[in-house]
This record gives C-alpha cells, sequence and structure tokens, in this order.
C-alpha cells in the first residue's frame, strides 16, 4: 500500500513537472489532422529568403505575438521576407500525398512597421505568387500594405508546389510578409473551408463606432464665450480612412499619444491625417453662436510610436465656401505657425489639410489649442486650459490585482506535492521504527 501511494505521488509530481512543458510548447506539436497539413509543420525542399530566415506561427520582427495581415492577428502560417534585387521563395514536395488545394492569406504583416512605424509602410507593396510544378498558378499582383490576398490553388496531382515572395517593385523596405492559416488540404478548391480547429484561432477585432464628429454640441455653448475645436460637433469630417476610423483624432494623435508639436504639449486640440487623393477636413457649424475669432497653433505631430519625419501637410480655412487663409508648408520639425482669423457672422467654417504635395506618410497635422471665441484677445485665445488630473494608468504594483500563470500554480502544486511526500514518507519512517522498537 505504502509502495502504491508512493508511486501515485511521483506520478503527480512528474506531471505537475511536465506541466509548463507542454502548455502551449511548440516541443509537443499536436499532429496535424490527416485531411490537411499546415506549411509551418512542413520541412521545404528548398528555402531561399532573406538571411535564410522563415518564421513559424510569428515574425522575425516580432516573435511570439502571430502573425497579422489586414487587420486580423492569426496563429497559424509562416512569414519571410523578399530580397532587395530578386524574389524569395520555398519549394514544398508534396508528390503523393493526395493533396489537392494549396490555401492561404497572404499580406505584409503589421510587424513590418515596427521601427518606421505602421503609418510609413501604408501603400508599399509586395507581389505574392504561387508555382505548381513549374508553371504560375496564381499571381497577387502589387499588393500593398494593408491589403491582403487569398490564395485558393488546385494541386490535384502536383508534385512541387513553389511559393514565391518579391518587394513588388517599390524597393524591400519593410516588407516582412505572412502567409496565414497556410495548408495543403485534401478538399477540392471548390469544396475547401478552412478547418474550424484552425479557424477559431484567427482574430478579428469587431470595429467600434468612431468616437467622433460628436452628435451634439456642450449644451451651453451659446453662453460659452470661448470653446475648443475639440469639445464642438463637426457637423462632418473625414481623414485616412484606417487612422481613428477615418475621423480626425481629440485631444490626442493616432497613437493615441498626448498631442505634441516637437516638444510642445496641446492638451486641447486636433490630430487630421492626410487623405490621399482628396483633403483631409472638418465642417462645424457656427450659426447662432456669435463667435468673432478662430485661432489654432498648426504643426506636425511628434510620436513616440512612429516616425512621422516625413510629415508635411498645409492647412486651408473656408468660411462659407470662401476660403480666407492657408497656412505656410508645415513639416516635422517642431515648429507651429500661429492662426488667427475672423469668423464674425460665418455660418459654416472648414478646416481642409493637404498632403504637402509629397504623399500621406507622416501626414499627422495638429491644429493646437484650435478654438472659438468671443474676443479678439489672442490671450484668451491661446490661453492653455486648466485640465482636470486624470487618474494615473500606473499602479503599484503591490496594489494591482495579482493572476497566477499556469506555470506558477503549476509550481505551487508540485510544491504541494513534494511536502505531501515528505510527511508521507517521514510517517511511514517512523511508524517502520515503532515496529521494531516493538518487536524488541
Amino acid at each position: 500500500m505504502k509502495r502504491l501511494l508512493i508511486s501515485i505521488i511521483a506520478a503527480a509530481v512528474f506531471a505537475a513537472a511536465l506541466f509548463p512543458l507542454t502548455a502551449g510548447n511548440p516541443l509537443f506539436p499536436v499532429k496535424a489532422a490527416d485531411d490537411y497539413v499546415l506549411l509551418g509543420d512542413m520541412t521545404p525542399e528548398k528555402l531561399v529568403t532573406l538571411d535564410d530566415g522563415l518564421s513559424i506561427n510569428e515574425t522575425g520582427m516580432d516573435p511570439g505575438n502571430g502573425l497579422k495581415i489586414g487587420g486580423s492577428k492569426y496563429a497559424k502560417g509562416i512569414s519571410f521576407h523578399p530580397f532587395a534585387d530578386r524574389d524569395s521563395y520555398i519549394i514544398y514536395d508534396i508528390e503523393g500525398a493526395g493533396y489537392k488545394t494549396f490555401y492561404a492569406v497572404v499580406g505584409k504583416d503589421e510587424s513590418a512597421g515596427r521601427v518606421a512605424g505602421i503609418n510609413a509602410i501604408v501603400g508599399t507593396c509586395v507581389n505574392a505568387k504561387v508555382y505548381v510544378d513549374g508553371q504560375l498558378a496564381a499571381d497577387s499582383g502589387k499588393l500593398p500594405f494593408p491589403e491582403v490576398f487569398e490564395f485558393k490553388v488546385s494541386v490535384e496531382g502536383a508534385k512541387k508546389v513553389k511559393i514565391v515572395l518579391g518587394s513588388g517593385g517599390d524597393s524591400y523596405f519593410c516588407d516582412t510578409s505572412s502567409w496565414a492559416n497556410a495548408m495543403f488540404s485534401k478538399q477540392s478548391p471548390d469544396a475547401f473551408t478552412v478547418p474550424a480547429e484552425i479557424a477559431s484561432t484567427v482574430e478579428t477585432p469587431s470595429p467600434t463606432p468612431s468616437p467622433s464628429p460628436a452628435p451634439t454640441n456642450p449644451p451651453d455653448v451659446k453662453e460659452r464665450q470661448k470653446l475648443f475645436l475639440s469639445d464642438m460637433a463637426w457637423t462632418a469630417a473625414e481623414n485616412y480612412p484606417s487612422a481613428n476610423y477615418g475621423v480626425p483624432s481629440r485631444d490626442a494623435n493616432f497613437a493615441n499619444e498626448m498631442l505634441f508639436v516637437g516638444t510642445t504639449h496641446f492638451p486641447k486640440g486636433v490630430c487630421v491625417h492626410g487623405n490621399e487623393g482628396k483633403n483631409a477636413f472638418i465642417e462645424v457649424s457656427l450659426d447662432g453662436l456669435d463667435f468673432l475669432r478662430f485661432g489654432a497653433l498648426c504643426g506636425v505631430a511628434y510620436s513616440e510610436a512612429h516616425s512621422l519625419a516625413k510629415g508635411s501637410v498645409r492647412f486651408v480655412f473656408i468660411a462659407d465656401g470662401r476660403e480666407i487663409h492657408r497656412t505656410g508648408l508645415l513639416k516635422a520639425d517642431g515648429k507651429t505657425e500661429k492662426v488667427v482669423l475672423d469668423v464674425t457672422g460665418v455660418k459654416t467654417f472648414r478646416i481642409e489639410m493637404e498632403d504637402g504635395g509629397d504623399g500621406v506618410n507622416g501626414d499627422w497635422g495638429v491644429l493646437g489649442l484650435a478654438c472659438f471665441a468671443k474676443t479678439a484677445d489672442e490671450e484668451v485665445l491661446f490661453a492653455t486650459p486648466e485640465t482636470v488630473p486624470t487618474e494615473d494608468p500606473s499602479q503599484d504594483a503591490n496594489d494591482a490585482p495579482h493572476r497566477l500563470s499556469a506555470g506558477i500554480i503549476a509550481a505551487i502544486v508540485l510544491a504541494v506535492l513534494i511536502v505531501a511526500f515528505a510527511a508521507v514518507f517521514t510517517v511511514a519512517k517512523v511508524r517502520k521504527a515503532k515496529r521494531k522498537t516493538t518487536a524488541a
């Protein structure tokens, strides 16, 4: 009985010690289903990629954080980078395996913008192709970030499949790309669906309602002597579609950081992202509000998370359909241009932002302290508002709620089992000593 108990405890100790190793550990892979195989579980016949790099279920730029393309996060897939002067490619031997379909969702990975910033890679391209036994079977064409291309290619009877990644003709700058849910399947292309156990690992955030334009003005709007643009209702507003859901950001930049131009912080203001093919804009109604002046300090935002060095914008101000002012070309040099405009009697006021003529990369224009006032006094117009301190989001580690990871729980279980084992061993030893004493 004692030996049986010791054996059980030893087995439990071994299982507890093994638990942290097996949970999510790639050393213990789950065998693929018979009707498909993931490329990440295969050994390529030939691999020709930049730095011989091939990442499985992650990217080399952002290890441990999955694959992120087209706004979704994928747990399964492969990732690699093209060369500067030629394509990267991988060849798989599937002869006799009975596969009928090659499937993958391909796109430039978000991690490609880890250093330069997501804004810097918008519109930059890659090109993906699939060859079956030497013949081109599918071609994504130029594939700009953040778009994706879905491959569903017939490989029935094929021997070799070659997947190819090129720079898209605009240099190999930040071109790390992912082939998400990449697999060979025994289903035909017409009948193919992503296996449920793979599809369930895809995370696609649900879009949230745009935080602005605000639906209504403050209830005391007519009594206010000064009203910040970021606190007003906007009758219409639009900027780059993927920046803040296509609407300028209030009192923060597009990385949800505090609003800065250079080293100058603006507790109130608006950040506008340049739009491709047309001007970004904000439009407000001043009808019946009796404001006399509009004021703003205009420049290009600073961000810790993103490089905005290429930013160049110009603001244009339009009153009742007539242009009344435009700034000079504003660049990411930390400088601001003061704008003070007479808006007496104006009913519709519109602010447009041009991209500076060199594309929209880094074009985060700032209207610092932008406001309307019932006075021409610039000291009032540009007075920095008193702000109510928000609760510090950082929390002392001793005050934060504690959550036990699986590894910690397993360690606790292991410790308890060791103590139990020692207790049983001690009891058995004491009993044995007693028996010897009784016998004597």
